[in-house]
């Protein structure tokens, strides 16, 4: 690995670091959803739905689905949470495949 992909997979390695050390990921994905409330009085019964209500929607362990609701309020924590956790895994990825790189080299000059 030359001198340029270290300095890249070091920089990728404090990005991720960092991230992981100052900000609160969170898994799932964020959607804004119109919901009925389901009192056949109100006016969402005749189609004028709630919302938007955000939710976070995740699989759990056991494949399940899972929704969290959202408070207003938190919203842009929860929007932040979600990118920030994105991001992540996106440097993961990166670093995995500067990682491999270097194998495959290590690999060839055996």
């Amino acid at each position: 690995m030359g001198k340029e992909e270290r300095t890249v997979l070091r920089k990728k390695k404090k990005d991720l670091t960092e991230l992981i050390k100052k900000r609160k990921l969170i898994f799932g994905n964020l959607s804004s959803v119109y919901l009925p409330c389901g009192k056949p009085s109100c006016k969402c019964a005749r189609g004028f739905l709630h919302g938007p209500m955000w939710r976070i929607t995740w699989k759990e362990k056991d494949k399940r689905s899972a929704i969290l609701y959202i408070q207003r309020n938190r919203l842009e924590q929860a929007k932040r949470g979600v990118s920030d956790y994105k991001e992540a895994k996106k440097l993961l990825k990166e670093i995995g495949l500067l990682n491999l790189s270097l194998f495959r080299k290590e690999e060839k000059k055996k």
